[in-house]
């Protein structure tokens, strides 16, 4: 199997509370692995890897920004195979300056920022596929076979229903795939297809990867995208515009049903609402995979008052949507009597780690110093994440054994056994067996654990780890939950 697919299913094995694996592998074990075959994945969709600037703090007007792809650095070539990329910028960390060359927005341009070690100043990287534009015919046809056949032997809820829909959609897109190479947009809507088959929404972590696949080219040839954020209630589509809230029409004359419900082939439908969630937050991507690059999008509808609206508005680069998604993961404040925590995603990683810690720790210490009483715990942007740092928080709420699911399903295969995960010698491969779970006690005390009257605030974009956390709360009776339908 390639490890193209192998990253996409270890992902899914790991955070998907509707098919657990009875896993010995600590959490910090299991993301190392994630993360180094996350480098060995890299490297088998493309020979050669480029810099992204993800994010810039304090930096001058002259430099880096956000969205750039870094060419060249104080003379030292920076588009090549991953590891030797790797080690090059590891050795450019010890500069106390620098200058070189990015491309961005389409345009390569002269960049130079000096004293880079002021501690005022941040910068963080990764390293992104330089991708191809096409996909040999014969190399797609033998991954989406490796795909279905790991499907097969992998996941927990696949039945005879589940393989007629997997052929009928191979079928629908058997015309596609006569040339001798397929566009990469076209390859990625059929495995986004494919995934959207199991109606399980972990596996729309799929689009997220595949967008990160694109960044290479939409950098370099300043692509242009849909520039409107927009937003789905009972079936109609809006967007804001100066204040004021506009239904949707029609986008460049194809009415705005017809594009919706293409998307929906593509995302899984694990609920009304999770749908809606996807397709608000990777609109624009969605419009890309089945349009195209647009300079100018048309786009009609109707007011409030139902008057008719007609909008002309250029497209916009990755560089504005990179910048519109960027959020804190955490905020804490506290107004007259009053905290607010707001967690935005339970996300895990070894740099959060200990930043999480400490900030829950340093805001319950706060709340403890003030003598706060009330607290409100926002989440409805939180889409997930760890386990490990949901039940953390959850631990500065109650000392009581908490329930985060009553039953788990295990599936024994050679995959979830590669990735780390042991079964019962018993079990055969391809068995599926149900184990009921018991309230978990916390072997991490907290000192200021918080007693006082709490109100959690959620929403549909929340999903996983952030819906289980919910769940906890309720039945541990630790407060009233507020917001919108998850």
């Amino acid at each position: 199997m390639c490890l193209f697919f192998r990253i996409f299913f270890l992902t899914i094995l790991s955070i998907s509370s509707n098919m657990l694996l009875a896993a010995n592998l600590p959490v910090k074990e299991r993301n190392s692995f994630l993360n180094s075959l996350e480098k060995d994945n890299l490297t088998e969709f493309s020979s050669k890897s480029a810099v992204f600037v993800i994010n810039t703090e304090n930096y001058s007007e002259n430099s880096f920004a956000a969205g750039d792809l870094i060419t060249n650095l104080n003379g030292v070539e920076l588009v090549g195979e991953y590891q030797t990329i790797q080690n090059k910028m590891r050795r450019l960390a010890n500069s106390s300056a620098f200058s070189g060359t990015v491309i961005r927005n389409g345009r390569k341009i002269k960049v130079r920022e000096s004293e880079i070690n002021d501690e005022n100043k941040s910068f963080r990287y990764g390293l992104i596929p330089v991708s191809p534009l096409t996909i040999r015919t014969e190399q797609a046809k033998k991954e989406i076979e490796s795909l279905i056949s790991e499907i097969e032997t992998t996941y927990v809820k696949y039945d005879v229903k589940q393989k007629k829909k997997l052929e009928e959609t191979l079928e629908k897109w058997s015309s596609a795939m006569i040339k001798d190479t397929v566009l990469i947009e076209t390859y990625f809507r059929i495995l986004l297809e494919i995934s959207a088959v199991f109606n399980d929404g972990h596996l729309g972590v799929f689009a997220k990867s595949l967008e990160d696949k694109m960044i290479y080219n939409f950098v370099k040839n300043g692509t242009l995208l849909f520039p409107l954020s927009i937003l789905l209630e009972n079936d109609r589509c809006f967007y804001k515009n100066q204040g004021n809230l506009l239904r949707i029409y029609s986008i460049n004359g194809t009415p705005i049903d017809t594009i919706i419900n293409k998307i929906k082939k593509m995302v899984p439908c694990e609920s009304e609402h999770y749908v809606e969630s996807e397709i608000e937050q990777k609109f624009w991507f969605y419009y890309y995979l089945l349009y195209g690059q647009t300079r100018y999008f048309l786009i009609t509808g109707f007011d409030e008052n139902e008057n008719y609206s007609r909008k002309t508005m250029p497209g916009i680069f990755y560089s504005a949507i990179l910048k519109k998604s960027m959020k804190k993961k955490y905020d804490f404040k506290i107004l007259e009597d009053t905290a607010f925590l707001t967690i935005n995603s339970f996300a895990y990683d070894y740099l959060s780690s200990y930043g999480y810690k400490n900030y829950l720790k340093r805001s319950f210490n706060k709340i403890r110093s003030r003598k706060i009483r009330k607290l409100v715990i926002d989440i409805h942007n939180n889409r997930g994440g760890s386990t490990e740092y949901a039940e953390l928080l959850l631990r500065y709420l109650t000392t009581k054994p908490l329930y985060y699911w009553s039953r788990c399903i295990v599936k024994r295969s050679k995959l979830a056994e590669k990735c780390g995960y042991s079964f019962e010698n018993a079990m055969k491969y391809g068995e599926v067996r149900e184990y009921n779970r018991s309230p978990s006690e916390s072997n991490e005390k907290q000192e200021a654990v918080y007693d006082g009257e709490t109100i959690l605030v959620v929403g549909k974009h929340c999903f996983s780890t952030s819906i289980d956390f919910a769940v906890a709360f309720k039945n541990a009776g630790l407060g009233k939950i507020v917001g919108e339908n998850t």
